[in-house]
């Protein structure tokens, strides 16, 4: 039986043909891409064998990195892997800081502390210390539009098409350096470029500090729970041995220069019997500052089945590296004039160094509230402190004392009274507490 030829008109035949032209076109454009592709993909490999070769070139480009590109450097050789070693020991550890606030009910991707670490940080932290609103820690994102790796782990993924809160990019990015955040009803922070300070109250913000990895400091974090509260304050008196038993240091063999607290409320007389103790095994006192706190998250540093229970975190400070003085502005304190008055005291201690940052913990009745205008108490100390970076947060209550060392004592105060002996409370109530610390590098 005959095939049934079927009949092509002529517009058919011309779609036809159109179609392979694109086809062709298609394929030659296809076949250009990849030639293109590929001499590109050639001019690189050349230039990347051209700067390997050149070993000073190579640590030249690679020293404008900041540390996370750093770090995917390395991967490449291990030409690229020892230029990389050489950037690192170069650069001086020193503190470094981030802080964002809005009045956007939603953060942006570009301003998670994620991507600011990314673009700003040049050198290994040891320890980073984070205040966020109450509002922004329970906020969560999705991955796609966080752009980041997954915190659950999906190998690097981007896209999980789950949420995570914000701290879990933290840690994700921060994978070889532990985190403390402290919720807060305000922030206090520093431009990254430190042209202002600010008080943030009533709107989405957060700041943060990381301290400085270097041989010169030490960084030890303890933690109570409220079974290990109990414990201690039962306590007749603390020797030594169980000091080193509740906080794991060792203050007489490793003198502790600054302790950061922060505690339940119900939980501040452990503060009180713990700071004493640890100043008289060392034999002399040490700068103290921190808060009470609602929630805490402290991640890695405690056992898993420990972290919700958390009830006093502390963060020693010690060794050669650093120095560090605190000051109190009590509640008497109600204008500008009396604040500048206890800012150029404590600039007066002069404390050795080359890098500085500093804390601010206060109450939350104080701020705009207390002094019927914005950031007064931040403002003087950005007037006398201007390279300083200054983080904090306003909490329900404050932990701290005066305390100026005493190499600085000798030389400010001939024949008067140490202002170290001028109080001795360190629980306290509509008042702000200043730690204020300096950094030496090392082999200076």
């Amino acid at each position: 039986m005959p095939r049934k030829r079927t009949k092509r008109t002529r517009k058919s035949i011309s779609n036809e043909g159109e179609e392979t032209i694109s086809a062709q076109n298609a394929k030659e454009q296809l076949n250009g891409e990849e030639e293109a592709y590929k001499e590109d993909s050639e001019n690189i490999s050349m230039l990347g064998h051209y700067i390997t070769k050149e070993y000073e070139l190579l640590r030249l480009v690679l020293s404008y990195l900041p540390l996370r590109d750093l770090n995917a450097a390395a991967q490449v050789c291990k030409t690229w892997q020892s230029a990389v070693d050489v950037i690192k020991r170069s650069r001086h550890a020193r503190p470094q800081w981030l802080f964002w606030h809005s009045r956007q009910k939603e953060i942006g991707s570009e301003e998670l502390p994620h991507h600011l670490f990314s673009r700003h940080f040049f050198s290994e932290p040891q320890l980073c210390l984070m205040f966020m609103t109450h509002k922004l820690t329970t906020t969560e994102i999705n991955c796609r539009r966080a752009k980041a790796p997954c915190p659950c782990g999906s190998e690097g993924k981007h896209n999980c098409n789950m949420k995570h809160r914000i701290l879990h990019y933290m840690r994700a990015e921060l994978s070889n350096c532990p985190c403390v955040l402290v919720e807060g009803f305000g922030v206090v922070g520093t431009s990254n470029d430190l042209s202002f300070t600010a008080e943030i109250e009533g709107y989405n913000a957060y700041s943060g500090l990381l301290l400085p990895k270097t041989p010169s400091i030490s960084v030890n974090v303890f933690h109570f729970t409220k079974e290990k509260c109990i414990r201690f304050n039962l306590l007749e008196t603390v020797s030594n041995e169980e000091i080193k038993c509740f906080t794991k240091l060792s203050p007489s063999t490793e003198p502790i220069r600054c302790l950061l607290l922060f505690c339940r409320e119900n939980y501040s007389h452990t503060v009180e019997k713990l700071v004493p103790a640890i100043e008289a095994s060392q034999g002399s006192k040490f700068a103290v500052g921190g808060g009470f706190f609602d929630s805490i998250n402290v991640g890695s540093l405690a056992p898993m089945n420990e972290r919700r229970h958390v009830c006093l975190l502390g963060i020693a400070l010690s060794g050669e590296g650093i120095h560090a003085a605190s000051t109190v502005l009590r509640d008497e304190i109600t204008d500008q004039a009396k604040v500048i008055e206890v800012m150029e005291e404590l600039r007066s201690c002069q404390l050795p160094g080359q890098d500085s940052a500093a804390f601010m913990f206060a109450c939350c009745g104080r701020g705009r509230g207390w002094y019927m205008e914005d950031n007064v108490e931040s403002a003087c100390f950005r007037h006398l402190f201007p390279t300083t970076p200054l983080v904090g947060y306003f909490g329900a209550g404050e932990i701290g004392h005066k305390f100026f060392p005493e190499t600085c004592l000798q030389e400010r105060q001939k024949g008067k009274k140490p202002p170290n002996e001028d109080d001795d409370d360190l629980i306290r109530s509509y008042t702000t507490v200043f730690v204020y610390m300096t950094f030496t590098r090392q082999g200076t």
